[in-house]
């Protein structure tokens, strides 16, 4: 009945955020306490909520099961068939205030504005060197951890970059073809 009526009696007492059920606000409340209890085996990344980790697994069990009607290309979650969907109508409803350049997405705004602060807000804490972007200091982490998640099927040979691997597995495009 609470679904019907929009009543929501479960508050959190941090933000002020309601929820129909208290299993919802359990689940909201890991987030406040910054606890993660499904963590990925494969790479390390760990999640407050079962849906986010579940999400997350698709990536690595290339499950895309979200596919764009106009060109094929298919996604592993649907928010990002909604962003791509973008590409086709050419819409670009933000702008930034900045420079007037023209974005589809939040996020995407949000990376660009960094060019104009010059803002790197994510700092290896290792070494301290900041870049711009998550992924880039993911990236740059492999350094210190010595991981090498990309290996050719082929030989075995790893790479922290799957660039580096694309270049490799070009060699042995080159061997077949001589």
């Amino acid at each position: 009945m609470l679904i019907h009526t929009g009543e929501k009696p479960h508050k959190c007492a941090h933000c002020g955020k309601a929820f129909t059920c208290s299993p919802q606000l359990k689940i909201h409340m890991l987030i406040h306490t910054g606890e993660k209890h499904h963590k990925c085996a494969q790479c390390g990344k760990a999640f407050s909520d079962n849906s986010n980790f579940r999400r997350h697994m698709r990536i690595h069990y290339g499950e895309k099961s979200h596919k764009c009607a106009q060109c094929g290309k298919a996604f592993s979650q649907f928010s990002d068939l909604k962003k791509h969907i973008l590409i086709h109508t050419g819409v670009k409803p933000l702008k930034c205030a900045q420079c007037g350049k023209a974005f589809s997405c939040v996020s995407h705004l949000k990376r660009h504005m960094l060019i104009h602060t010059g803002e790197k807000p994510h700092k290896c804490a290792q070494c301290g060197k900041s870049f711009k972007r998550t992924s880039h200091l993911k990236t740059h982490m492999r350094i210190h951890t010595g991981e090498k998640p990309y290996a050719c099927v082929e030989c075995g040979k790893t790479y922290t970059r799957s660039s580096g691997l694309k270049c490799h597995q070009r060699l042995h495009s080159e061997e077949k073809a001589t």
